[in-house]
C-alpha cells in the first residue's frame, strides 16, 4: 500500500516538475508511461465528448461516401495515425461488401493541451468497384490495404527511441501552429 502512495506521489511530482520543460525533457516520463495505438475492431469514440480518448469514428455521408476520423495516443505519429485511419477504411468497405476506395478528402490535425498531443486524421472516402474507378490513377484496394497495413497497425514500433521520437514530433506539431504533413 505504501508503495502505491509513494508512486503515486513521485508521479504527481513529476508532472509538477516537468510542467515548465520542453518536450525533449517529458519525452521519457511520457514514453515509460503511454504506449503507440494499436488497430482494434471495436475502438469506438465520439469526437465531441470524448476529449483526448483515442480511437476512430466514421460518419456516413452517402450510399458510398464516409468520413473516418482516428485519434491515436501523444506516442503516435501521424503517419500510423494515417495508416490506422485507412485501416479502418478498409475493414469499413470490407464489411459493406465493397472492394476498392479512393480518398477524397485527408487532413490532419493535432489536439493539444499543455502536455500532450493527440494526432487526428481525418479522411472523406468513396467506395465501390473497380469499375467505379476506372479514371482514378490509382485506387485502394481493400484487401490489398488490409493486408499491407494490418500487420504494422498491430504492432507498432513501441521501443522507447520510437515513442520519445513520436512525442516530441507531435508536440512541436501542437507549439509551431502550422499545418500537420500528412504521407
Amino acid at each position: 500500500m505504501l508503495a502505491k502512495i509513494c508512486a503515486a506521489v513521485f508521479l504527481g511530482g513529476a508532472a509538477i516538475v516537468l510542467s515548465g520543460c520542453s518536450p525533449e525533457a517529458k519525452a521519457g516520463l511520457r514514453s515509460w508511461a503511454f504506449t503507440p495505438t494499436t488497430y482494434q475492431e471495436r475502438t469506438w469514440l465520439y469526437l465531441a465528448a470524448d476529449g483526448p480518448s483515442t480511437g476512430y469514428d466514421d460518419k456516413q455521408i452517402d450510399e458510398t461516401t464516409f468520413v473516418v476520423n482516428s485519434v491515436v495516443s501523444e506516442v503516435t505519429t501521424v503517419k500510423q495515425a494515417q495508416d490506422l485511419a485507412l485501416v479502418h477504411v478498409a475493414k469499413l468497405g470490407e464489411s459493406r461488401n465493397f472492394s476498392h476506395f479512393i480518398v477524397d478528402r485527408a487532413r490532419a490535425q493535432m489536439r493539444c493541451t499543455m502536455h500532450y498531443g493527440n494526432p487526428v486524421v481525418e479522411l472523406t472516402v468513396k467506395y465501390g468497384s473497380e469499375s467505379d474507378f476506372v479514371d482514378v490513377e490509382k485506387p485502394y484496394v481493400v484487401a490489398d490495404v488490409i493486408a499491407d497495413l494490418m500487420p504494422k497497425v498491430r504492432n507498432p514500433d513501441a521501443s522507447t527511441t520510437a515513442k520519445e521520437t513520436a512525442y516530441i514530433a507531435n508536440m512541436r506539431l501542437c507549439r509551431s501552429g502550422g499545418p500537420v504533413p500528412l504521407n
